[in-house]
């Protein structure tokens, strides 16, 4: 694929950087409009979404960074070179709850009300987070097949992919996540149209939903790099806990009476 979109003189801009830039303005500009039409401060959204792509890039950078210790002690100025890849969305995802409910805390708005409204958008831009970088970077690749395009693809040669299967097809994992947030995205939306009831519902649904499926998914990826928990790699170990707790969140959510008043 393209890990390195083009370069200016001394400049090289990476795909992954792009693709990550244009997911977080993409949700932050939806959940901003989305946030407007029922009635919430555009400002609090848009600080909200700022302290929450903060906390996802620091947390996602933190958790990468321990898989790979031992690399980073010889080499710890590459840490900071996020836009060459090496992010663990999970990392990321409890980075981004942490700094949302610590800002929301501060302005003394509900944590889950302004959940719901971040939860699509969150599926949305992981989509295009996968999709765009991701796949083109070569890095969260699938392992050997014959599949053809779209589900068998050949990285460039000096990607991860290409550098761990040499000139072999391998699954398209990336684009399998691409479709797993595109689903997140459009049946939270769905949801919130015909079945919400009371605020939390989407948090819950989104962890329940996009951990089963990373669980599943991680079943087909070829790269090591991110690391085992005995039999299960470590996102599909997180995925347990992530999993039980959106499930608690969405039965208290949907089962709360309506005379519980929630704090704007």
């Amino acid at each position: 694929m393209y890990p390195i979109l083009f370069h200016y003189g001394p400049i090289t801009i990476h795909t992954y950087g792009v693709a990550m830039a244009t997911a977080f303005i993409v949700a932050i500009y939806l959940a901003t409009r989305k946030g407007r039409k029922l009635g919430m401060d555009p400002n609090i959204v848009l600080d909200m979404s700022f302290w929450i792509m903060i906390g996802s890039i620091i947390g996602a950078r933190i958790v990468f960074i321990i898989t790979m210790w031992g690399y980073y002690m010889q080499h710890p100025l590459e840490m900071f070179e996020i836009w060459k890849g090496g992010l663990v969305f999970y990392g990321g995802l409890f980075g981004a709850i942490l700094a949302m409910y610590l800002y929301l805390r501060w302005v003394k708005k509900e944590f889950f009300k302004y959940g719901d409204l971040i939860s699509p958008y969150l599926g949305l831009g992981y989509a295009i987070h996968r999709a765009f970088g991701c796949y083109m970077n070569g890095c969260c690749f699938g392992k050997p097949t014959t599949l053809p395009w779209p589900l068998g693809s050949v990285f460039a040669p000096d990607s991860d992919a290409g550098l761990a299967y040499p000139g072999q097809r391998l699954l398209s994992t990336e684009l399998f996540e691409a479709v797993n947030g595109l689903i997140l995205f459009f049946f939270l939306l769905w949801y919130e149209k015909h079945l919400k009831k009371h605020n939390g519902e989407l948090v819950g649904l989104f962890l329940v939903l996009y951990s089963f499926n990373r669980f599943i998914i991680e079943f087909f990826r070829g790269d090591i790099i991110r690391g085992f928990v005995g039999p299960l790699s470590t996102s599909q170990f997180i995925a347990i806990p992530t999993f039980i707790a959106g499930g608690i969140i969405f039965v208290w959510a949907r089962t709360r009476r309506d005379d519980e008043k929630p704090a704007k």
